[in-house]
């Protein structure tokens, strides 16, 4: 059934959900997986004249069709894996941010069950630990606060060497001015706001395909096009209806396929890579691009798609502005952005 891109209704996906879409295999319990909310329809999809930037920005560069999370739940663990390949065992949402009193988090164990709460505050060693260490720089932008009013999207919050970090920017339209300033670390992570997320159960999340645009533009249109590539992901399946089977990797992965384009100057030109890759593929080409060692078995397994999208030997690309539908809308919780 075809869809809007805002949605009234949420679709759950966490653990729970996981185990009732994934039937052990079998792919057949979508419409089981949300009967704690069951005010929408998993089989839907949304129609391509509300994502027209995503089409655009898929057909003009690179997008990969087995593109799996490396995680099998949501959010919060899918955002500690792309930063360091794993999440101690955590899965789903912690009951509070790191900085309140006795954060908790559950756990999974190696049969996919819930196991006993953890504590939500983790120390492990992250890419941005290894960056610094080769003296390599970074910026993670990110809003302040997600659909929960805790920081879930922003992995930092529940590291405690790297909750007060100055390269965490917040809000996230401050990369526009450091952009502008040239402030553009060697790795960059831009999370959108709950508006510009195109999560699922706000009538008010449409502003995502104009957001991404947004930035894709800023830096396409630079000096830094050149030697820049984009990549553009989404952190979990949303709780909607897949017919791929995820491969199994381990007791945490792989989960649902996610979304994936790769833009930059030696992309290939409307290239759909069928091979197979899992989220900590980011990872793995950031480590691999800058001589970095592997963090975790998720990223220690997972291949790097670097030569795959791209072609070295070709010409660089001349980069193409993204028109996009109108501004991508604020955050909520606050209202400065840049023009």
């Amino acid at each position: 059934t075809p869809s809007p891109l805002a949605q009234s209704g949420r679709l759950s996906h966490d653990l729970q959900a996981f185990a009732a879409d994934y039937d052990g295999g079998k792919l057949d319990g979508f419409n089981l997986g949300d009967q704690r909310n069951r005010s929408l329809d998993a089989y839907e999809y949304v129609q391509h004249s509300d994502i027209m930037p995503y089409i655009n920005m898929a057909q003009t560069y690179a997008f990969a069709d087995q593109m799996f999370a490396s995680n099998i739940d949501a959010s919060f663990v899918s955002h500690q894996y792309m930063i360091a390949g794993q999440s101690a065992g955590a899965v789903d949402f912690p009951s509070t941010a790191c900085n309140s009193r006795n954060p908790q988090v559950n756990t999974i164990t190696q049969d996919r069950q819930l196991g006993p709460p953890e504590s939500a505050c983790f120390d492990y060693r992250t890419v941005f630990d290894e960056l610094r260490d080769a003296g390599h720089t970074w910026n993670y932008y990110a809003a302040p606060l997600d659909y929960l009013n805790r920081p879930v999207w922003i992995p930092t919050a529940y590291i405690k060497h790297l909750d007060k970090s100055p390269f965490v920017r917040i809000p996230e339209t401050t990369f526009f001015g450091d952009f502008a300033s040239g402030d553009f670390a060697d790795v960059t992570f831009v999370t959108p706001s709950m508006p510009n997320s195109d999560h699922v159960g706000s009538l008010d999340t449409t502003g995502g395909p104009s957001w991404v645009a947004s930035i894709v533009n800023t830096i396409g249109e630079s000096r830094y096009w050149g030697s820049t590539l984009i990549l553009v992901s989404w952190d979990d399946w949303g709780g909607w209806f897949d017919h791929s089977l995820p491969p199994y990797m381990d007791y945490d992965g792989d989960g649902f396929r996610v979304p994936f384009i790769a833009i930059g100057p030696y992309v290939k030109a409307g290239y759909v890579t069928h091979a197979q890759y899992e989220q900590t593929s980011i990872l793995r080409s950031i480590e691999n691009n800058f001589g970095l060692a592997q963090l975790a078995p998720a990223d220690a397994r997972a291949p790097d798609f670097m030569d795959d999208v791209n072609d070295f030997h070709q010409r660089p690309r001349q980069f193409n502005t993204f028109a996009t539908h109108g501004m991508y809308k604020l955050d909520p919780y606050h209202r400065a952005v840049d023009d």
